[in-house]
C-alpha cells in the first residue's frame, strides 16, 4: 500500500496515490482496502473504500485521491482493513498504518512520476551538524531503542542517529567511541522503561548506583555538557528526583516523551519534532 506524499502543507489540496501490488505469482481476488484520515486531514476526492474483483500476477491497481490538511503537526492515516483471497485462501491485514507529516504552507512537494513508500522527509544534514545518541538499558529497552533508531533515521542522516550497536565497529575501543559520541552530540534520548531504576547487579545493588555503570555515565556527560537531554518514557512515569544518583538528578527537571508501543511510529514522530524544535533554527 502507498500513500503520497508523507509531507503535507497546510489548506492546500494534494493529489496522492494509493497502490495495491499483487507482488505474488497468482491472482488475488475479492480485495478490499479500507482506510480512515484523522481530523487534521480531509478527503475531498476519491472513496475511502476500495473494492477490486481481480488482480493478476505483478499486476498493480492505483486508486487516486485528494486530501487537504487543517493544520500542522504529525498524524497518522489508518487502515483498519485490508482483505483479499490468495489461491482461494482468505487473508486479512488489520491496523497498519501511514504516518503523515503536515508542515506550514510554505513547503514545496516534490514532484514524483511514480508513487514511492511513504517516507518521512529528510532534513538537510546542514541543519543538524551533531548526532542524537540514543541511550537505553539493552536487556531492558534494545527492541525499543533499535525502533526509534529505524525511526530517526527516515528523518536525519544515518550517521548522525548513534546507536551503540551497529554503530560502533566490531574490535574497536567501545567506551573510547562512547565517550567520543557523548562529547560531540547535540542530543541524547534517554530511553526509561519500568525497570529502568530497581534492576540489580550480581551482588544486588541497584546497577545505577554501580561504579562504572555506563547507562548512568552517558547521561551524567550530556547533562555536564548542558545540551538537550530528553527522558524517553516507555510503560512508566519519571523517576523522582531524589530516586536518582546525584551526578544524574538534574534528569528529573528535564521534559520527557513518551514512547506508546500501540501507537509507536506516531509518538517518535513527536520526538522527531521535539528535537527539531530544539535544535533547528528557524529557516
Amino acid at each position: 500500500m502507498y500513500l503520497l506524499p508523507a509531507i503535507l502543507p497546510v489548506d492546500v489540496p494534494v493529489d496522492a496515490v494509493l497502490r495495491i501490488h499483487n507482488a505474488g505469482d497468482r491472482s488475488c481476488t475479492s480485495l478490499v482496502l479500507e482506510f480512515e484520515l484523522p481530523r487534521a486531514l480531509t478527503l475531498e476526492q476519491g472513496r475511502r473504500l476500495v473494492e477490486r474483483e481481480r488482480l493478476g500476477p505483478d499486476e498493480r491497481y492505483d486508486h487516486r485521491i485528494r486530501l487537504r490538511a487543517l493544520k500542522p503537526g504529525p498524524c497518522t492515516v489508518a487502515f483498519p482493513n485490508f482483505s483479499f483471497k490468495d489461491g482461494g485462501h482468505p487473508r486479512r491485514y488489520r491496523d497498519r498504518t501511514i504516518d503523515v507529516d503536515v508542515q506550514a504552507p510554505d513547503v514545496q512537494l516534490a514532484p514524483s512520476a511514480e508513487p514511492t513508500k511513504a517516507q518521512p522527509p529528510r532534513p538537510s544534514p546542514a541543519r543538524l551538524a551533531r548526532s542524537i545518541f540514543i541511550n537505553y538499558r539493552r536487556d531492558e529497552a534494545r527492541w525499543h531503542a533499535s525502533r526509534l533508531a529505524e525511526c530517526l533515521r527516515r528523518y536525519f542522516p544515518r550517521q548522525e542517529v548513534f546507536l551503540d550497536r551497529p554503530s560502533i565497529r566490531p574490535g574497536e575501543d567501545f567506551r573510547r567511541r562512547l565517550d567520543a559520541e557523548l562529547e560531540s552530540c547535540a542530543a541524547l534520548l534517554a530511553l526509561i522503561g519500568p525497570q529502568w531504576l530497581t534492576v540489580t547487579t550480581s551482588t544486588g545493588e541497584r546497577r545505577i548506583d554501580a561504579d562504572g555503570d555506563i547507562l548512568r555515565h552517558e547521561i551524567a556527560v550530556a547533562l555536564r555538557r548542558g545540551i538537550l537531554v530528553i527522558p524517553v518514557l516507555f510503560d512508566t512515569t519519571m523517576p523522582a528526583a531524589e530516586a536518582l544518583p546525584p551526578d544524574i538528578r538534574a534528569l528529573a527537571d528535564r521534559q520527557s516523551q513518551t514512547l506508546d508501543d500501540v501507537r509507536f511510529n506516531t509518538s517518535a514522530l513527536e520526538i522527531v519534532f521535539a528535537i527539531r524544535r530544539m535544535l533547528q533554527p528557524p529557516a
